[in-house]
């Protein structure tokens, strides 16, 4: 199998877009291909599709169907990077979310593009604490068309990832689970440290971000 794609990298969140035509039954086979270290070794992988929504550009599928912010901003600097839209605002759609998602992106330099999107509202939103031995960790889980998120200002080492996410996984069963640290910075940007886990893949990845105001992710 040959396909085409583009990687893209929006606040070093390795994205690998597949541009090539998939059929929806081998999205999780393929974007666990894509993942590996030797083919392209991106951190997740989406499939570029033909919207369903006249307004839209394109239509973004995650491997796991699940919705990621990320991996839009990526879709949206890929509209103005192979000239699909004249403006610097459009719409596209996304797994995981009901409606066209408003999207402004612009090219900043050669290779380099700011970008903004609008987010799906959410699901639900509670707040939890999961009791992790000796430990107890608050935040809130944030369900997502086919992700849940739990997002906490505990700062975990590398080691507390894996025993997070069996807890969580006690009483979430969604497409994917994400757990996003997050600490602040300064007085513009907060650092987050996102662990994503995709069900059907059995496959995670961990990174570390610095969110700025230019690149936040608004709800609708």
């Amino acid at each position: 199998m040959k396909l085409d794609f583009v990687k893209i990298s929006p606040s070093q969140n390795m994205t690998a877009l597949i541009t090539s035509e998939v059929h929806p039954s081998d999205y999780a086979t393929v974007g666990n291909m894509i993942m590996d270290y030797e083919y392209i070794h991106a951190e997740q992988a989406g499939f570029i599709t033909k919207p369903t929504d006249d307004g839209s550009i394109l239509r973004l599928e995650m491997s796991g169907g699940e919705f990621c912010g990320n991996a839009v901003l990526a879709a949206g600097a890929y509209c103005i990077y192979k000239g699909l839209s004249k403006e610097e605002h459009f719409k596209i759609e996304a797994s995981g979310a009901l409606f066209p998602l408003a999207c402004h992106a612009k090219v900043k330099a050669p290779g380099l593009f700011e970008a903004e999107a609008e987010m799906p509202q959410p699901l639900s939103m509670d707040d939890t604490t999961f009791h992790i031995g000796a430990k107890s960790i608050s935040g809130a889980l944030i369900r997502l068309g086919g992700i849940t998120h739990f997002v906490t200002d505990f700062w975990p080492n590398n080691d507390d990832f894996p025993s997070i996410l069996e807890t969580i996984k006690e009483t979430v069963h969604d497409k994917a689970i994400g757990i996003i640290p997050y600490r602040h910075v300064n007085d513009e940007a907060y650092e987050i440290r996102p662990f994503i886990y995709v069900t059907e893949r059995g496959v995670h990845f961990s990174s570390v971000l610095a969110v700025r105001e230019h690149w936040r992710l608004e709800f609708i």
